[in-house]
């Protein structure tokens, strides 16, 4: 009888890590009692919370599949997933990307190819600036190995219509003015951004467009120069596309 009910209540806690809301416990909600960060039902928290105590020198703000879209839209309904099969739980966090924006969703999606139900109207769309695509960023991680490893997330939606592309894109941001912007992939030869801007001001999201064919587990290490100055920023990611 013991053996039997040790194993109900192991049942039991299993299955309650795959469907309650995992609430980052580091995050304080904001005094709106609507609009704060908590749980939403659908395996998800979201909402506001108070302001940031700091910012590292280089923030990855988004890693998904082609570019993230969605309609402000009370009809909206957004699904996120992973094409890449993960050794464990896959976390799935959206946060705004401007740096006075505290807005943020924690989920997890077990790494057996589940996904993730995200309904526009519980907050996005009730404040203006998270109403906007581009203000919002989307990544997705897993822990193995004393490590953590970064996966591009896959996006649909309902109202917009928007299915994502197999384009993995990283999009950064730094807290100082910085340019000549480049990455390498496995220590191998850097790559430099193009195009016609020359340097970035804190907090512009950094878009880089990883190659399409990409697969595998890779580390990627990405640099910019602070404006001005010799110094350099960098941040490496272990990623699996």
């Amino acid at each position: 009888m013991k053996l039997i009910i040790v194993t109900a209540v192991m049942f039991l806690s299993y299955g309650a890590q795959k469907v309650i809301a995992q609430c980052n416990p580091d995050i304080k909600p904001s005094a709106n009692s609507t609009l704060s960060y908590q749980e939403r039902g659908d395996n998800r928290c979201e909402g506001f919370y108070t302001a940031k105590i700091g910012l590292a020198n280089m923030e990855v703000v988004s890693f998904t599949r082609g570019n993230f879209i969605f309609a402000a839209d009370s009809e909206e309904v957004i699904t996120i997933a992973s094409k890449e099969k993960t050794p464990a739980p896959l976390n799935i966090t959206a946060l705004g990307i401007p740096k006075d924006l505290f807005y943020r969703m924690d989920a997890q999606i077990s790494p057996e190819g589940a996904s993730q139900v995200w309904k526009a109207s519980d907050v996005l769309i009730k404040n203006p600036r998270t109403q906007l695509s581009r203000n919002i960023g989307v990544l997705g991680y897993y822990e193995a190995d004393d490590k953590k490893v970064y996966t591009p997330l896959s996006t649909s939606t309902k109202v917009a219509k928007y299915e994502s592309t197999s384009q993995p894109i990283i999009k950064i941001i730094c807290n100082s003015r910085v340019t000549d912007v480049r990455y390498s992939l496995d220590n191998g030869e850097e790559v430099k951004l193009s195009g016609a801007r020359r340097n970035y001001p804190s907090g512009m999201p950094i878009k880089i467009q990883l190659p399409e064919n990409l697969k595998g587990e890779h580390v990627i290490e990405i640099k910019a120069r602070k404006y001005n100055s010799t110094q350099w920023v960098t941040k490496r990611l272990n990623v699996k596309v």
